[in-house]
């Protein structure tokens, strides 16, 4: 590398301001003291921590008014440049021949010393090997002077020296599609805006990674769908495109500084599944304690192995993630890989199951009940519904990655008994790809263990999602499954419920009489069981449901006083459930759909309104715009049309956001009303 040499600036340059900010604001501070700043940039390659100094030069030369001096700190081969070789670059581009800067390092060294005082310049030495290369290059007296390290990891002996370290996050989702549309120029155009944001997005936030992946594509728009393909098996295929293996480079050096134990974390930790993880489930996966975990989740924090994320959260970069696991593959064996997510997905199952208890009185099959008594035994923690969704929002989506890694691995009981644990929360906030994925999964594990109450269970479960999505000739195949297997164990609970769920595809279709007849097999099931069989609770709880099922029916055939009572009867006892928050708001909305028909606008529009409340407590926002779209309905009814139409404005707003087409016919509503 020549003295002359700079990295060429970024074009465009995005972001990063919110560190260019504290970069400069440091300068000054230094400056202003009378001392030398000192600073270094960290991050793994391809996050631009080399262009990100070459851009504070270039905002900030006016300021500085010197010389800039960019040097290596290691040879190809990986070594050191030695410190006396790093002091004669630094003069010779100060303006001190070679013949004046005298042949030892101590020589050298108060040339250097000299010459700092007088001359400003801001000196970056990029990719150092050890910190003293830097330190011994800062001037003690050197107030115009700017001293910049680059480097792969956290320096802690820089920090211990005055130096202040800023670190470059990944691009935002934002620059990250308009750097990845630069690269493409106009080959952008020839692609669809959900392809680019999927390929940027696959890139994390790297603009290496982005700018590699452009190259490929651009000027070849018809490889696009094949790289996104192969994207969706491993992030690693960004590396492979890269011809220079800068990143791949940046990663098997970085590994080859762990020592033995870390680089078993670094492996190990990539097996949690999700965004991002905490201590207690890192220190599962680890099988170590908390302590113990922490102080290596700092270490590889330290090598930007791991990102840290408030509140004591901490994750992988996708590509670093699919690189530890492929190492996993090659150094560890399948059991142990196994182990790893039995651990992990057992602990996140036993903090879910008492979330799930706190979200719905809803019955279990036994062996999910047991768990219960096998961990907690009769101290089963009590989890108020908040703390439980707080939990469920945080956790639910690695629970879910966690059971289709455990029906991958064989880890059947796992696969399905989860299923179990997150089915009402996925329920109740629609998140079908988890729910559709994850239920698939553990019913094909609860079929390859031959437990047919998992399968009676997770069946009636997918069938739930089949429905909701108006798929109903795959939710009757479940229902139908869910049912063979109540009628082979005997379980009045379960032919209960496929019964009922039976009744409400058959409502779905239009078929009021098969949906009655259903309903009505389901309450002599529940009304002739044991109390072994059925509970007194659960029979009570049943018998609500039904009323509200027959409710939702008489609504949509305009039988308005059954629907009332029905309705009214079903509210009443999930008046006393207050777990059951949604169940209340659902048998509101059937009353308040009832009274509307009636002509009971004014009534209507109490009952819905609390509904409406009911489902924002939870932040259940795909039911709650449901019951808006009655709530305006009754709110014109009853002779209110601009809060009607402020109510219809938010069902819009909420259905444009999610791109839902349901929001046509609510602003045929509003255009009715004059809005």
């Amino acid at each position: 590398m020549g003295l002359a040499y700079t990295p060429p600036l970024a074009e465009p340059f995005y972001g990063r301001q919110d560190i260019l900010g504290p970069m400069r604001e440091l300068l000054d501070q230094q400056w202003g003291q009378g001392r030398p700043c000192c600073m270094y940039v960290h991050g793994l390659e391809g996050l631009g921590v080399s262009s990100l100094v070459a851009q504070f030069w270039k905002d900030n030369r006016s300021a500085i008014d010197g010389v800039l001096i960019w040097l290596s700190g290691r040879r190809p081969d990986g070594g050191a440049v030695p410190i006396g070789e790093l002091t004669g670059q630094a003069l010779r581009a100060l303006g001190v021949p070679e013949a004046d800067q005298g042949v030892s390092d101590y020589d050298r060294t108060n040339a250097y010393q000299n010459v700092s005082r007088i001359r400003p310049f801001m000196l970056v030495v990029d990719n150092f090997v050890h910190p003293d290369q830097i330190i011994s290059l800062v001037p003690p007296d050197g107030p115009r002077a700017i001293i910049v390290a680059t480097t792969q990891l956290e320096r802690r002996a820089l920090k211990a020296s005055g130096f202040r370290g800023f670190a470059p996050q990944q691009l935002t989702a934002t620059e990250s599609l308009s750097l990845f549309r630069d690269g493409l120029h106009d080959t952008a155009g020839q692609l669809t805006e959900a392809t680019l944001r999927q390929l940027a997005g696959a890139c994390g936030g790297f603009p290496l990674l982005i700018k590699v992946l452009a190259a490929q594509i651009e000027g070849r728009a018809r490889v696009a769908e094949r790289l996104l393909a192969d994207l969706a098996g491993s992030k690693l295929t960004l590396l492979a495109l890269d011809d220079e293996r800068r990143i791949a480079n940046c990663l098997d050096f970085t590994y080859a500084n762990l020592d033995a134990e870390h680089q078993r974390a670094y492996r190990c930790l990539s097996l949690i599944p999700g965004d991002d993880f905490g201590i207690e489930a890192a220190a599962v996966a680890l099988d170590t304690d908390p302590d113990s975990a922490g102080r290596i989740l700092d270490h590889l924090v330290d090598f930007h192995l791991l990102d840290f994320r408030e509140p004591m959260r901490y994750a992988f970069h996708d590509v670093v993630r699919d690189d530890a696991r492929h190492r996993g593959t090659e150094s560890d064996t399948a059991e142990v890989r196994r182990d790893v997510i039995a651990r992990v997905t057992t602990h996140s199952l036993r903090a879910a199951l008492p979330c799930a208890m706190a979200l719905s009185d809803r019955w279990w099959v036994d062996s999910v009940s047991d768990l219960l008594h096998r961990w907690f035994g009769d101290d089963v923690p009590v989890v108020t519904r908040p703390q439980a969704l707080a939990w469920l929002h945080r956790e639910s989506a690695g629970l879910a990655a966690g059971l289709r890694l455990a029906h991958q691995h064989g880890l059947h009981e796992l696969a399905w008994q989860g299923c179990v644990a997150l089915f009402k929360y996925l329920h109740l906030y629609g998140y079908y790809d988890q729910w559709l994925d994850t239920h698939r999964d553990g019913l094909a594990s609860a079929r390859a263990a031959g437990d047919l109450p998992g399968v009676m269970q997770v069946s009636s479960q997918l069938g739930a999602a089949h429905l909701v999505l108006g798929e109903l000739a795959a939710a009757r195949e479940c229902f139908e499954t869910s049912l063979g297997a109540a009628l082979a164990l005997g379980h009045a609970l379960g032919e209960q419920s496929a019964l009922e769920w039976l009744g409400k595809v058959a409502a779905a279709a239009g078929q009021a009489e098969l949906a009655e007849d259903f309903y009505r097999r389901s309450w002599e099931v529940t009304d002739r069981a044991t109390e072994q069989q059925i509970s007194a609770a659960q029979q009570a709880r049943v018998f609500a449901l039904l009323r509200l099922q027959r409710a939702r029916l008489w609504v949509t055939l305009a039988r308005w006083p059954e629907a009332r009572a029905a309705a009214a009867a079903a509210c009443e006892y999930f008046d006393t459930r207050h777990k059951e928050i949604d169940n209340r708001a659902k048998c509101l909305t059937a009353l308040g759909r009832a009274m509307l028909g009636a002509g009971d606008a004014r009534e209507a529009v109490a009952a819905l309104g609390e509904a409406v409340d009911l489902f924002g407590r939870d932040d259940a926002r795909r039911p709650q715009a449901e019951a808006r779209s009655w709530l305006g309905d009754a709110l014109a009814a009853a002779g209110r049309p601009e809060r009607a139409a402020q109510v219809f404005r938010q069902v819009v707003d909420y259905y444009d956001e999610v791109g839902s087409d349901r929001s046509g016919p609510i602003r045929d509503r509003l255009a009715d009303l004059g809005y």
